[in-house]
């Protein structure tokens, strides 16, 4: 959400946010938790919050027209959220159609010059590294956590980031 926040009231760039599983209106009361006002972006048409099922997706991109379609220019969005990419893997019947169902929206919203940020869920003893869209993405960002101590402490780390050089850092943490 809050990619989507700043690129509209920081950089001029509309957005929209396409989820599977959480209605609007849980979005934007967690959005307003921020002091984000989700509502009043979308009444100013430089937001889009469409709760749709991945099947619909699928077909939007399939026929390279369709709702998405007509909202991203709409809007004019520049950079849109899709949460997540998991639910694509559940309605797909093995591996192959998965990954082209993957490589089927990177490419749909490359096509739309949309700058992409998928979520996906890592399943029990799933580790990163496995999944197709890890291997479409431009960058893989990590979130997780882990208890030191007696605290539970929340993590970020970029795991690629395609056409950056590595920069090797110290560790802050020795264990």
């Amino acid at each position: 959400m809050q990619y989507l926040y700043n690129g509209v009231t920081k950089y001029g760039e509309p957005g929209l946010l396409v989820t599977f599983e959480e209605f609007p209106q849980r979005i934007y009361r967690d959005a307003l938790s921020f002091g984000w006002d989700f509502p009043a972006l979308e009444e100013e048409g430089k937001l889009k919050v469409l709760f749709t099922s991945p099947e619909v997706l699928q077909q939007d991109i399939i026929r390279d027209q369709g709702l998405i379609g007509e909202m991203i220019a709409e809007i004019g969005a520049r950079r849109v959220v899709v949460d997540s990419i998991s639910h694509l893997q559940e309605t797909e019947q093995d591996h192959r159609q998965f990954r082209e169902a993957v490589y089927g929206l990177v490419n749909a919203l490359k096509r739309e010059q949309l700058t992409a940020l998928l979520t996906r869920e890592l399943r029990e003893m799933e580790e990163m590294g496995a999944g197709v869209e890890e291997f479409v993405a431009d960058g893989v960002i990590v979130l997780s956590r882990a208890y030191i101590g007696n605290t539970n402490m929340r993590f970020l780390e970029v795991m690629k980031s395609r056409g950056s050089a590595l920069v090797p850092i110290p560790s802050l943490y020795s264990f």
